[in-house]
């Protein structure tokens, strides 16, 4: 089943979200990216869909948990890879960040692997390799417990 995405939905939901910064940076070509989001969006539900036979909506979430869909719905994230996107929604459904391995060396392909724990304790891998997979290293909120690191959540730039 196809997830048909309202170009004018996303752009309210990014105006609402990100504020009027974005448009001006994408200046006449705004149309188009507003476009590359949605068709991600698309491809995350039905990938989504297919894996764990449940839909998710982002916009939805919107309405019952605005600080999830903040965080899920920044431009960070809608930019991602669709696996990406799948792990910062697993995230945001309550899996466990359990290890993160990001490989980076200048002049060569970098990486990105992170393992979760659903809450019923079964193990889930995801990786990224495009650039824009990165930048959810920036949204992990790290806390510590009892001396050690314990990455905890996926958290958007600023409050609703």
């Amino acid at each position: 089943m196809t997830a048909n995405i309202d170009r004018a939905q996303v752009r309210q939901v990014l105006e609402k979200l990100q504020g009027s910064w974005l448009f001006s940076f994408w200046g006449k070509d705004a149309t188009k990216h507003i476009d590359v989001v949605a068709a991600g969006l698309e491809d995350f539900i039905a990938v989504y869909e297919c894996k764990f036979q449940e839909r998710p909506d982002p916009f939805k979430l919107l309405e019952t948990n605005p600080v999830k869909a903040a965080a899920f719905l920044q431009i960070d994230t809608l930019l991602m890879s669709t696996e990406m996107k799948i792990m910062v929604w697993r995230v945001l459904m309550g899996c466990e960040i359990t290890h993160v391995d990001f490989h980076y060396k200048i002049g060569k392909p970098p990486s990105l692997f992170v393992n979760l724990r659903t809450p019923d304790g079964h193990e889930e891998t995801y990786s990224g390799r495009q650039s824009d997979d990165f930048r959810v290293l920036r949204h992990f909120g790290a806390v510590g417990v009892n001396g050690d690191l314990i990455l905890q959540g996926y958290y958007a730039p600023r409050k609703v």
